[in-house]
């Protein structure tokens, strides 16, 4: 099957944010959020519920605007929703006065595809080639969506209306639809959330094949970190981690680790616990450190499970994580001497990088 058209940058968020006007005054959602995509690749959003997921997503589908910085999609800024982005719902939106055929095709009838088209100059009678863009017929409509049924596992339910289908078929059909308008991007807000969890864990497996098969671009929203493990490529966490590494948020939110052999299967290392027990930190409160800056990474990098890529030390030292402080990121005198040097101190110019030091990692074969 043609594509449309060819995603070049996938899906970029540059310091995005978005806020809300409620009857109380601003409600900030989401703040400075900056991450991209890479084509075929399936990123997962990870976070804790009410941290702005939803939001995101539905900025990246058109139907939010961003409040401050920038969106963009194939390189160009998402203003409004487009077949390129399809999107999956956690609350299954199928209607319910059409058949399992007839949801699926629905989303095809403002479905182009490119042709070739030989024309004539009137000035030169030079011919030439250019591309048109048409609807898709009644014939390829069909095909499509018999291919995609097929993907789904849903053969011998076409004519099924959605009462009639269990949580997980109705899930499949959503995903189905989705991945019938031929997007570069689909989205997917925790659509596996509401069902239980053998019929979620086989929906997992499934749609890791459908990736595989078809190598679309996936943006998957969830707040389980298993499946976060499981289906990811690149894990982003949300949160506003204004946490040590050493705090529950962290520990038990995001089961990380603190010693690489303690880490098991579906659990994560966070190289910086270790640093901030020995003293170490990043942001200076009161004269004393914290450390609220983390790297977080998955099993098979902590352990080298894969046998490819895995987290190194960082130089001669018995440390995985690093905290980049150099003399002139460090304030010199008064008060806050030894601090890190900031940028501004209300609205006078310091000169300097941060209030924070950044960190760092190694990985390599």
């Amino acid at each position: 099957m043609e594509q449309e058209r060819k995603m070049k940058t996938g899906i970029e968020c540059i310091n995005a944010g978005k806020v809300f006007i409620t009857p109380e005054g601003e409600h900030e959602v989401v703040r400075d959020l900056s991450f991209a995509t890479k084509e075929n690749e399936f990123l997962v959003l990870f976070g804790p519920g009410q941290c702005g997921k939803t939001t995101i997503i539905n900025m990246i589908a058109g139907f939010e605007d961003v409040t401050s910085g920038q969106v963009l999609a194939d390189g160009k800024k998402v203003e409004k929703p487009e077949p390129s982005r399809g999107v999956v719902f956690q609350n299954i939106a199928l209607f319910p006065w059409m058949t399992v055929e007839r949801n699926i095709k629905y989303g095809m009838k403002f479905l182009t595809r490119p042709c070739e088209k030989e024309v004539e100059d009137p000035k030169t009678g030079e011919k030439k080639t250019v591309v048109t863009y048409r609807k898709y017929t009644k014939a390829e409509k069909d095909e499509l969506v018999k291919k995609y049924i097929k993907m789904v596992n849903l053969t011998g339910f076409e004519h099924s209306y959605p009462k009639e289908l269990s949580g997980g078929m109705k899930q499949r059909v959503a995903i189905a639809r989705g991945y019938a308008v031929n997007p570069q991007v689909l989205l997917m807000d925790e659509p596996f959330g509401a069902l239980d969890a053998q019929t979620r864990a086989q929906l997992q497996e499934e749609l890791l094949l459908t990736w595989e098969n078809e190598r679309k671009t996936c943006f998957f929203i969830t707040h389980d970190v298993d499946e976060a493990v499981l289906l990811a490529t690149k894990v982003v966490v949300m949160g506003d981690l204004n946490d040590d590494a050493t705090e529950a948020s962290v520990v038990e939110g995001l089961s990380a680790k603190g010693k690489i052999k303690d880490v098991k299967e579906g659990d994560m290392f966070n190289p910086f616990i270790a640093l901030l027990k020995a003293g170490y930190g990043t942001l200076a409160y009161r004269d004393a450190w914290n450390l609220f800056d983390n790297i977080v990474v998955s099993e098979n990098l902590a352990t080298g499970s894969t046998g490819e890529l895995k987290i190194q030390p960082v130089g001669k030292s018995k440390f995985y994580g690093g905290i980049f402080r150099r003399p002139y990121m460090i304030q010199k005198e008064g008060q806050y001497k030894g601090y890190p040097l900031r940028t501004f101190v209300g609205n006078d110019f310091q000169g300097g990088f941060s209030d924070h030091f950044p960190v760092y990692i190694y990985i390599a074969k």
